[in-house]
């Protein structure tokens, strides 16, 4: 049985060893890093354990890195914000397009359903630390 570190409060066991859990562990991040508010700063957590290049998935890290741009500019970290730099930068360097279409071909969906993953951004340092752990492996 593992240790109590290593379960989600749902009881989901998602281990950072585990290579198949780390693209879940970087979603439910990115979800709480996209929930954020001025009360509720998910992507401030984040950014004191992670960088982009800590994401093993690279769009997981172009969405990190937008998110990080939208909080320097503004207080509040919106989805809708996130998207429409997405679909940008995409438009603009195909290299970003790229490693985006690996999210799928629907990104509005995408974000939608990473959204649904976490209700705040209250947990994103629960989930900085496992994507930084899983990065220094």
């Amino acid at each position: 049985m593992p240790h109590d570190d290593s379960l989600q409060p749902d009881g989901t066991d998602l281990n950072p060893r585990d290579r198949e859990h780390i693209p879940l562990l970087e979603r439910h991040l990115l979800a709480c890093c996209l929930r954020a508010d001025e009360d509720d700063c998910g992507v401030d957590d984040a950014a004191e354990l992670v960088t982009p290049a800590d994401f093993v998935l690279a769009a997981h890290g172009a969405v990190y890195t937008v998110a990080l741009d939208c909080r320097r500019e503004r207080s509040v970290v919106m989805a809708a914000d996130v998207y429409d730099r997405l679909r940008k930068a995409c438009a603009r360097d195909q290299s970003v397009a790229a490693v985006v279409a690996d999210l799928g071909t629907n990104l509005p969906l995408w974000l939608a359903e990473t959204l649904e993953l976490e209700p705040t951004g209250w947990r994103a340092r629960y989930y900085a630390t496992y994507v930084r752990e899983a990065s220094l492996f």
